[in-house]
């Protein structure tokens, strides 16, 4: 199911290009919500916003 849950936010969060706000209002839930659910996947949609990386995933350093 978390790997489910994560794939959708990855594929809304690219959608919205790492908006958190439209990205939200799209999935039905408050922006709160939806920034623990991106912590807890590890996703970082700044980097949607700075250079599109695909689906927002984590950078490897």
């Amino acid at each position: 199911m978390r790997s489910a849950e994560r794939e959708y936010l990855a594929r809304l969060l690219e959608h919205y290009k790492g908006s958190i706000a439209p990205a939200a209002r799209h999935a039905l839930i408050d922006q709160a919500t939806l920034h623990r659910k991106i912590r807890l996947h590890g996703l970082r949609p700044s980097e949607l916003r700075r250079n599109g990386n695909a689906a927002g995933e984590a950078v490897k350093e």
